[in-house]
């Protein structure tokens, strides 16, 4: 297994298309790991992959500048593991003024010691303008929601529409 599957670093900027596919990969840390200020729009689907480390399929970190993603309507983060002890299984929003925004999609069937989504710490923010979080599952003993969890510090949840269920 490879570290990761995409690596976007130090201001880079990638859209992953309608037809976009990430799948099947088993990765050390995360699938798709951000940093430095990357910018990352998702059409397309991340699916099916095992990050056997603490790492989420989309990890979204500083290092640097902070670094954000959207997924927009017919994107899928959907039936991806974390294996390791902590975070989120489809997206961790680690850290300062990182940002996931859902304008649509959906994020379902993932597995991870603290459900699909975890907005870690300082002042990370998930953004929910549209889509669906729902069908995901903790694989740990953490008390966490399966789907959305807020830890350490001032991370928040902007929810405006869209669909938020167990």
């Amino acid at each position: 297994s490879n570290a990761v599957a995409v690596s976007l670093n130090d201001g880079a900027t990638a859209t992953l298309g309608k037809d976009g596919r990430i799948h099947d990969n088993r990765c050390a840390t995360a699938v798709v790991y951000m940093r430095g200020g990357a910018n990352l729009t998702v059409y397309g689907k991340i699916n099916d992959n095992t990050s056997e480390g603490n790492c989420a399929a989309l990890y979204i970190v500083t290092n640097g500048d902070p670094s954000h993603a959207t997924m927009e309507d017919g994107g899928e983060i959907c039936g991806n593991t974390n294996g390791g002890t902590k975070y989120g299984a489809a997206v961790e929003v680690q850290q300062g003024d990182c940002s996931f925004t859902m304008n649509g999609g959906r994020i379902s069937g993932n597995a991870g010691p603290l459900g699909a989504i975890q907005v870690h710490k300082g002042n990370a923010v998930l953004i929910m303008n549209g889509g669906e979080v729902a069908e995901n599952a903790l694989n740990g003993s953490a008390d966490a929601d399966a789907n959305v969890s807020l830890s350490d510090g001032t991370p928040r949840a902007e929810l405006n529409a869209g669909k938020l269920e167990s």
